[in-house]
């Protein structure tokens, strides 16, 4: 028996009880086969957690006893250590660009998400709408199609899975709870969901994942 298999997962993941910005980490470990524990807690309970978390804020990533911060520090790093940040420098550069894109889209999203008021509520929605429109536009026009066994799939970048996928398909599914936000209108885009949604080990974390606001 490995030293990891006696003492556990040696990855401990906090965030909320969420999606939020810890769930392409989650999409990651998933995809690759590494266990990690998922530590997740309340609203309720955050402010008595705050205090203990490098920056103040989640997600953190708990690895050799260190604390680690910053979701797209967490993302970047996961993606290379697992294979999964694109196999040339172009392809790690556009991957790059979708990371960066999305996190530009969820920082939307998840003001949207807690707008109190209908009016300012309204508002982000546009900007939201405006941004991801732009952004699908571009990625539908990149996303690249590879056929096998009959099937055609279809991924973000290259001829295989990458954080990009993981990435689009989390932004993708969070934007579907957006009133006037059309998703139809990018049929690659939406190959790229149905792929991931498909790989046998995201599929059975999607059919326990819990039932999350955001």
């Amino acid at each position: 028996m490995s030293p990891t298999a006696r003492s556990g997962p040696r990855y401990k993941l906090h965030y909320f009880k969420a999606r939020g910005r810890a769930e392409v980490t989650r999409l990651l470990f998933k995809a690759a086969g590494v266990p990690f524990v998922d530590e997740t807690f309340s609203m309720e309970q955050w402010p008595s957690l705050k205090s203990f978390m490098p920056t103040g804020s989640v997600p953190v990533l708990e690895m050799g006893g260190e604390m680690f911060a910053e979701s797209g520090a967490i993302v970047r790093w996961a993606a290379r250590k697992f294979g999964l940040a694109g196999k040339s420098d172009g392809e790690q550069l556009r991957v790059e660009e979708v990371i960066a894109g999305a996190d530009d889209i969820r920082d939307l999203f998840l003001s949207w998400f807690f707008k109190p008021d209908p009016q300012s509520k309204a508002e982000v929605e546009d900007q939201m709408k405006q941004k991801a429109c732009k952004l699908f536009d571009r990625w539908e026009s990149l996303a690249c199609e590879t056929r096998s066994s009959q099937r055609v799939y279809t991924y973000m970048v290259g001829t295989s899975l990458t954080v990009a996928d993981l990435t689009l398909y989390d932004i993708m599914e969070q934007l579907s709870t957006v009133p006037s936000i059309e998703l139809t209108a990018y049929p690659k885009l939406l190959n790229i969901r149905t792929t991931v949604a498909s790989l046998t080990p995201i599929k059975h974390y999607l059919d326990t994942r819990p039932s999350y606001p955001f």
